[in-house]
């Protein structure tokens, strides 16, 4: 049910642009590289043009001459893919705390990372003792293994990217009806500034942790909602507790500015008016009864009622003393009447 818990729940896996413009420079940087590298060995003329140059770098009495082609692998292509890989590799760490269940996407750029590492670390390392030991050794399948490392490595991260790149379009079911209420909201809206307006605001209250207007929002276009549409069960309670809340707010404010401003009959008057009946509701009678009683009691003589003593006499109760003597003095006025005349 969609409630401020689940909101709380999912915060961390709602919509972030971020995370798919990082994937998208990632994966941008080892596109570029690759179609580099592949131009460069499959068409004869840019390799025949990258052929003509050769490149010598001195740095701290080592001097590294490279042709054309070597020059583009290991200066250009390798740092470029790299450089997108690591930021790639960020990006993933990122995402995956958000949604753990993206860490799949760990086993090949991890694998490829442990091996570019350890293939780098061999290889210098090997050739740096075996140039200065009487000992052949062929180093290419470490250099191999090293290169390929790599091509791994960023093929993973360039996999994860694109899983980067929809980032705000992937969830997990337990969400879901987060995301199925803000298509709602989205769809009943008329105008396209509308829809813009609660894709922003959607973003904004989930990041600033505004979760009444946030739920507003996915659910308060029920209210609106023409046709005869019915209220779904989350909707209806939610709204009632949000109408009833605001009433509630507006009669507290009501009470204290009579309580402030010394209107203490008015808020007598209005705390009497709201004080509730607990007895039990009496049945219903119809008005033709109602009066139909009065009319009998109207006619119905009066009467005294009279008890036993213990001698077998009977005596007037109270009432009916006092009743007697009522009559009593009415009899007298109007004989008092009557003689005036």
């Amino acid at each position: 049910m969609l409630d401020v818990h689940l909101l709380k729940e999912g915060r961390p896996s709602r919509p972030n642009t971020g995370f798919s413009v990082v994937g998208l420079i990632s994966l941008s940087l080892i596109l570029l590289s690759t179609i580099l590298y592949l131009l460069a060995f499959s068409v004869p003329d840019v390799k025949a043009m990258v052929d003509d140059f050769r490149i010598v770098i001195v740095a701290v009495n080592v001097t590294f001459d490279y042709s054309g082609i070597e020059f583009l692998k290991m200066v250009v292509c390798i740092p470029i893919s790299v450089v997108g890989a690591l930021l790639g590799s960020v990006n993933l760490i990122l995402i995956t705390n958000r949604k753990p269940f993206l860490s799949a996407l760990h086993i090949i750029p991890g694998i490829g990372f442990i091996a570019s590492i350890l293939g780098f670390v061999s290889y210098y390392f090997l050739s740096f003792l075996f140039t200065r030991l009487p000992i052949e050794f062929n180093l290419k399948i470490l250099y191999y293994a090293y290169v390929y490392s790599i091509l791994v490595y960023a093929s993973g991260v360039a996999f994860a990217d694109i899983f980067a790149l929809f980032y705000s379009y992937i969830y997990s079911s337990e969400f879901s009806p987060i995301y199925s209420a803000y298509r709602k909201a989205r769809k009943c809206a008329k105008k396209n500034s509308k829809r813009s307006l609660i894709r922003y605001q959607f973003r904004q209250f989930w990041k600033q942790r505004r979760y009444d207007e946030l739920l507003y929002l996915l659910l308060g276009h029920n209210i609106d909602a023409a046709g005869g549409e019915e209220l779904n069960e989350e909707s209806y309670h939610y709204l009632r507790n949000r109408a009833l809340r605001k009433v509630e707010a507006e009669k507290i404010a009501q009470l204290d500015e009579l309580y402030e401003s010394g209107h203490h009959d008015l808020l007598r008057k209005e705390l009497a008016s709201m004080e509730l009946d607990r007895s039990e509701p009496r049945p219903y009678e119809p008005e033709e009864t109602k009066e139909a009683k009065k009319i009998e009691e109207k006619e119905e003589a009066p009467h005294y009622r009279t008890i036993e003593v213990d001698d077998g006499e009977e005596e007037l109760t109270r009432y009916g003393r006092k009743q007697a003597e009522k009559g009593r003095r009415k009899a007298m006025r109007e004989a008092r009447k009557h003689h005036a005349y």
